[in-house]
Order: structure tokens, then C-alpha cells, then sequence
């Protein structure tokens, strides 16, 4: 491996860094809203600090050239964690409906639910490229 080989990062670390390290942030964060403790809440603060600029780094890092193989995973990882989201989202809202939840705050789901479209696309997405099939 070449000495200029090593500072490109390769598209499943990106995708890691850029998808699954922000899903798991925004995990982070819904926890944050709900806890009262405001000790918690500060330690939690803390980890999401550092959390919140990873991403930012990676996308300005030299990386591997997108491939069309890379750019159908892409796709085919949005298209299935978006139907994933799309399914819980009406799961949630028929149980509103059916008033199985009471007190419903799309305040209080949104970060989760980013978290799992975002948490979702990366790992897909890092599967479909290590298989290399679509």
C-alpha cells in the first residue's frame, strides 16, 4: 500500500462516519430529552459534543471515487431504511389513532427517528458494499 493510499478513506468508513456515528447521536440526544437529571443530561451533552463533528471531518477527507456499484447501494440502502421509516411512522400513528398512546410528541420521536433511518442507511450501505451485490 502506497504512503498516499493510506489518507483515503474508503466509502464504508465514510458511510460510518457520516450515517451510523450521527445515528447513534441522535439516539443520544432523544435519550437526552427525556432524562430530567440534569447531571445526565450534562454527561450526555458531553458525549454528544465530540459525536456531532466526526461527520463533518470524514466528508472532508480525501475518499474513495463513487463507483456505480457504490451509487446503487446508496440508493438501495435509502430505499430500504426510508420504507423501514415509513412503517414504523404508521405503525406510531395507528396506535395514536387507536389512542394506544395517550400522550404522542413527534418532538419526542423525531430524533429516534432519525436516528433509526440514519443508523439503518449507514449499516445497510456498509453491508451491501462488503457483499458487493445489489
Amino acid at each position: 500500500m502506497k504512503k498516499e493510499d493510506k489518507k483515503v478513506m474508503s466509502l464504508k468508513r465514510v458511510a460510518f462516519f457520516t450515517e451510523v456515528i450521527p445515528g447513534i447521536t441522535f439516539f443520544i440526544y432523544g435519550i437526552n430529552l427525556k432524562l430530567l437529571s440534569n447531571i445526565i443530561t450534562t454527561l450526555l451533552a458531553v458525549i454528544i459534543l465530540p459525536l456531532m463533528v466526526i461527520p463533518y471531518v470524514a466528508l472532508f477527507k480525501r475518499k474513495d471515487k463513487d463507483d456505480e456499484a457504490s451509487k446503487l447501494h446508496i440508493i438501495k440502502a435509502g430505499a430500504i431504511s426510508g420504507i423501514l421509516l415509513e412503517l414504523v411512522i404508521t405503525v406510531i400513528w395507528i396506535l395514536y389513532i387507536l389512542k394506544i398512546f395517550w400522550e404522542f410528541s413527534i418532538g419526542v420521536c423525531a430524533p429516534f427517528l432519525l436516528s433509526m433511518y440514519m443508523f439503518v442507511h449507514g449499516l445497510l450501505f456498509i453491508h451491501y458494499e462488503k457483499d458487493g451485490d445489489c
